[in-house]
């Protein structure tokens, strides 16, 4: 699951570039509900978001996708770290197969399950393991 790379995990920009990605996630998810979530991770030179969708995202979204992004930025909303069981993440995440996956994969390693919540309608889930902000605004 961790695609972060070792060298990178002390990046003043990790943090910043996650909580981008998750804005982007929760943002995804709002405009396609049926979307299932893979990874996001923060990488050396910004991130990338993996999902499966059966519609297809054209250079066309990506205006309403920022301004959707922008909204939320805006709205300054906590982003929230908890920790769950292996057992508590499953069945979160019981209709995703690519997170059970993940859930999985962090089980055998004997760890808990990093969940960042960020308090959108609908709330908005992430499995995470990468450092973020505390807000959505912070230096976004």
């Amino acid at each position: 699951m961790s695609k972060i790379k070792n060298d990178l995990k002390d990046d003043p920009l990790m943090p910043l570039r996650h909580s981008a990605e998750h804005v982007l996630h929760c943002v995804m998810q709002k405009l396609y509900p049926d979307l299932k979530k893979v990874m996001g991770p923060p990488i050396e030179n910004g991130f990338y978001f993996d999902f499966d969708l059966d519609y297809k995202i054209t250079p066309e979204d990506l205006p309403k996708l920022e301004a959707e992004m922008q909204k939320m930025i805006d709205a300054d909303l906590p982003i929230v770290r908890k920790e769950i069981s292996v057992a508590e993440a499953q069945k979160l995440f019981g209709d995703n197969w690519y997170k059970l996956e993940n859930v999985k994969e962090i089980g055998s390693r004997g760890h808990t399950s990093g969940l960042m919540e960020t308090t959108t309608r609908p709330t908005s889930w992430a499995l995470v393991i990468a450092p973020y902000k505390s807000l959505t605004s912070t230096n976004l």
